[in-house]
């Protein structure tokens, strides 16, 4: 049975990845929040484990600066020592030129397991972008 400090514990390893992932801190998160399975799916994108986790942010690092994630209210099953939360999500950038711009709308699908120190980590994520309309204004 879920308690509310579960989701509650689950609610802030979500928020604190987004958070430290937007500040650079990466090795924090690759270590602190993904278990040492962890799988991404995003669209054609699959990275696993940790190791990959690293290969993908240093070619992020590369790139242009990076912006910031606005998260909706989880939605968040417990059940005993794993747990599913589904998080919409926007991503924004900003520049002096163009100012703020959202760039990605999505859902992230986020399966974790409670570690033996009773920590909860992330195993796996699902990123699926929200797709554009044709015939959209952009």
């Amino acid at each position: 049975m879920a308690t509310t400090s579960d989701e509650a514990a689950i609610r802030r390893v979500l928020t604190r990845w987004m958070q430290l992932d937007d500040s650079y801190a990466d090795e924090e998160w690759i270590t602190g929040i993904l278990t040492e399975d962890f799988v991404l799916h995003a669209g054609d994108l699959r990275v696993e484990g940790r190791a990959a986790a690293r290969e993908l942010n240093d070619r992020r690092a590369a790139g242009p600066p990076r912006g910031k994630h606005i998260l909706s209210e989880p939605n968040i099953e417990v059940n005993g020592d794993e747990a599913v939360a589904i998080t919409d999500y926007l991503y924004v950038t900003g520049s002096a030129e163009a100012g703020y711009t959202i760039t990605t709308a999505g859902q992230y699908r986020d399966e974790l397991v409670r570690d033996p120190a009773g920590a909860w980590r992330v195993r796996r994520r699902t990123n699926t972008h929200m797709s554009v309309p044709a015939g959209a204004p952009s």
